[in-house]
């Protein structure tokens, strides 16, 4: 059975000391800088925890960003404006290490769809997408499997419009409403 988590804004009082996701860099950043970057209106930190511990098992920071098409290969912006396309930009996304493997990222990610397609739908902002930088080869096949694209053959930086999760969000449901009928009509 999968444990339960909740993804909240940090804040002061979560535990993220104890925090090791097997990289320094962002176990630093969210030691050290996540809430002082949060404060001064930088980004946004979302973290994961356990309902009723406020131990830090995952994170992950949004804000606003922006593509210049001319940036990423051609067909991917073909019928697009050419002038910078919004995006919602995961900067940092990580998990701690004894909880990796259990959907925490997942979770973290599907937060950062969720805001992207309630700034579009709810408060009336535009986002195109939503994008990152894949900080190693695992993490960039990990994106993969998640519908991100590469901006360009051969970077690192990755791309998932929100069209396509959309789209790949209303299958879900389709099949998941397909599956109820099916139940029911037994």
């Amino acid at each position: 059975m999968e444990a339960l988590i909740e993804i909240v804004r940090l804040e002061d009082a979560q535990d993220g000391q104890h925090f090791g996701c097997g990289n320094g860099g962002l176990n630093k950043y969210l030691k050290r800088e996540a809430l002082d970057h949060q404060k001064k209106h930088y980004s946004v930190t979302w973290v994961a925890q356990r309902p009723g511990f406020n131990r830090i098992i995952g994170y992950i920071t949004l804000s606003m960003a922006c593509v210049i098409t001319e940036t990423a290969d051609a067909e991917l912006f073909s019928g697009l404006p050419h002038y910078p396309m919004p995006t919602l930009l995961v900067g940092k996304l990580a998990v701690n290490i004894d909880d990796q493997n259990q959907h925490v990222g997942s979770k973290l990610l599907n937060k950062a769809f969720d805001i992207a397609i309630e700034a579009v739908e709810s408060l009336g902002v535009g986002v195109h997408a939503v994008e990152l930088m894949a900080i190693d080869e695992k993490a960039y096949n990990y994106y993969l499997k998640k519908g991100f694209i590469p901006l360009k053959k051969g970077t690192m930086r990755m791309y998932l419009p929100l069209r396509t999760l959309k789209d790949a969000l209303k299958a879900a449901e389709e099949r998941k409403h397909s599956a109820a009928s099916e139940i029911a009509g037994s």
